[in-house]
């Protein structure tokens, strides 16, 4: 606003614009939009950016868990299972692999023997999966996980919609769905 000398009265320049813009929440509002927009620009993109490397930390993180879960598991069930077998009574061992799996987070355990052969096992672990190739995939510095069936469906939808969305963003293409129908999931506990 330029004050007019000669009388006193203010007068608005002539590129101010419509005179609501000069209202004072119109000004508030611009100046918050100004810092604001910015702002979500750079979270946005702080955020795209990011989630890859929070991605692989979390599925490091997850198979980390895993192995210190199964090496508690097995230092607290090596006496039990060394007096079961020094006595010769592998059934002694199921009903303590079952009361071990009542802690709803193992989902199968299995005993090998120094041989490779399975010597023990819960109803639950993948019958397709022996001793060697157990041993095969812990000892890989940073092992794929194994999802099983319907306990792990929720994680294998995860990785089938990310795959597509990946691929449909290379290629361009609309994205094709992985799962073609609804499903209905049942867990037993």
């Amino acid at each position: 606003m330029n004050k007019d000398r000669t009388q006193g009265t203010s007068v608005p320049p002539a590129s101010a614009g419509p005179a609501f813009l000069r209202w004072p929440i119109v000004q508030t509002i611009r100046l918050q939009l100004r810092f604001l927009l910015p702002l979500i620009a750079v979270v946005i993109a702080t955020a795209y950016l990011v989630l890859p490397l929070v991605d692989g930390v979390t599925l490091r993180w997850f198979a980390r868990d895993l192995d210190s879960r199964g090496a508690v598991v097995a230092n607290a069930l090596s006496d039990s299972v060394v007096e079961a077998m020094r006595a010769n009574r592998p059934r002694q061992l199921e009903k303590l692999f079952e009361r071990a799996l009542q802690d709803e987070r193992l989902f199968a355990i299995g005993l090998c023997s120094p041989d490779g052969q399975m010597l023990v096992r819960t109803p639950a672990f993948p019958a397709d999966l022996n001793c060697f190739d157990a041993l095969q995939i812990s000892s890989r510095r940073d092992p794929r996980l194994m999802l099983i069936d319907d306990a792990d469906r929720p994680a294998k939808w995860y990785f089938a919609l990310k795959a597509a969305h990946l691929e449909s963003r290379r290629t361009g293409e609309p994205m094709k769905h992985p799962i073609p129908e609804p499903v209905t999931l049942r867990w037993r506990s």
